[in-house]
């Protein structure tokens, strides 16, 4: 698991988001899709928390 995300990160470059009302399984399928182990989730357009897989 990554837990070396910062707000840098996020801020410069691409990242992958989720919103909050989307269902645990679509947000581990987008990771997967994705191929990545993080994600940014999001309350409309405001960062709310990280899901890591």
């Amino acid at each position: 698991m990554r837990t070396d995300t910062t707000v840098r990160d996020v801020m410069h470059r691409e990242f992958l988001g989720a919103s909050e009302s989307d269902a645990l399984t679509e947000a581990a399928a987008l990771l997967v899709e994705e191929v990545t182990d993080c994600a940014v989730v999001l309350r409309g357009g405001e960062a709310v928390g990280r899901l890591a897989a």
